[in-house]
């Protein structure tokens, strides 16, 4: 919580405050998600963070192309159903965007 309210008025302000001991302690975490598998709790961390580089990784970590375009998915509805803010929502929606034109096989049913 403390992470997220410095990290959404750090990009508000064009600022960088955060501690790195606290940024280190993110990155661990997310790093851990990515380990476990755990790609759908390290995407909504992302969100909800604001780290669209942590949002890209979990949408195309190392992941086949099957679940590549089921992550897409899920993260298109987890955007267009949760995200309240429309600037956030439009950033969101323009990286995954690019995710989908980057698909080696595209995905005309999603």
């Amino acid at each position: 919580d403390s992470y997220t309210a410095k990290r959404q008025v750090d990009l508000e302000e064009g600022k960088n405050t955060i501690d790195k001991r606290l940024e280190s302690i993110v990155n661990r975490m997310f790093d851990r998600c990515f380990e476990h598998g755990q790609y759908r709790q390290a995407l909504g961390i992302a969100i909800e963070t604001k780290r669209q580089d942590i949002f890209e990784r979990a949408v195309t970590g190392d992941l086949t192309d099957a679940q590549i375009c089921d992550m897409l998915g899920y993260a298109f509805r987890v955007v267009m159903n949760l995200i309240q803010n429309r600037t956030y929502r439009g950033e969101l929606l323009q990286t995954l965007v690019k995710l989908y034109k980057g698909l080696k096989t595209p995905d005309y049913v999603q």
